[in-house]
């Protein structure tokens, strides 16, 4: 398994528009394996702004989405610093997308300098905290005042919030208390193959109690491209 700093830097555009296609069509079709097992996930697809203005999205989605009525169909996620250097552009896709049955998460957020009446523009189904403020927020006030801003700001807005890089139990219960809704990190799981993915998701299933998230259940899974 590579992550994603081994092979993205210096990938031609070219390569790029053909690893999100293969990324998200995977992504559909390992829907399919989760549903078997039990388990119904929105799967979510890391994607550059300006790849998603190029790919025939409704196409893709028209041509390998499953055909189940319960397909909650699949969210891409996009950094703050993308969206913010064209707003308009990034709403533009983001309607489009949701034709498609397709959602977006604001990623990073609180590393770009977005300001929130931007952000109000574009309807957003996830705000995930930039992991810089989510470490140590049991402790540092600065970081514990930032995310519980943003954890309020996004119930605002109706969208969920989500704390990424969450390495600590401190952290993880601090997060529980201020309502953040979903979590990933390494002390929930780290990145991992499907079939790993699977086995630990029929692990946790089994003892509940056991497979704590922020709100106490499992954050979509996240294929990265």
């Amino acid at each position: 398994m590579l992550l994603p700093g081994r092979f993205l830097p210096g990938i031609d555009e070219a390569s790029l528009l053909e690893l999100t296609e293969y990324a998200l069509v995977s992504a559909m079709a390992d829907w399919a394996t989760f549903r078997a097992a039990g388990f119904n996930l929105r799967l979510a697809v890391n994607v550059p702004v300006h790849v998603l203005g190029r790919l025939p999205i409704a196409a893709l989605v028209a041509e390998h989405r499953p055909d189940s009525p319960d397909w909650p169909g699949l969210m891409v996620e996009v950094t703050e610093d993308q969206i913010v250097r064209d707003i308009k552009r990034a709403q533009a896709i983001a309607e489009g997308l949701r034709d498609s049955g397709i959602t977006v998460a604001i990623d990073d957020f609180g590393a770009g300098y977005s300001s929130f009446s931007s952000l109000r523009e574009l309807a957003f189904a996830e705000l995930k905290l930039n992991h810089s403020f989510v470490k140590d927020c049991a402790t540092d006030a600065t970081n514990a005042a930032i995310c519980q801003t943003a954890i309020d700001l996004a119930h605002r807005f109706g969208s969920a919030a989500v704390a990424e890089g969450i390495e600590s139990l401190a952290d993880l219960q601090a997060l529980q208390i201020m309502g953040c809704d979903f979590g990933q990190g390494v002390l929930l799981a780290p990145p991992m193959p499907k079939e790993r993915f699977l086995g630990l998701l029929q692990q946790r299933a089994a003892k509940p109690a056991a497979a704590a998230a922020p709100t106490g259940g499992a954050p979509p899974a996240a294929a990265t491209a």
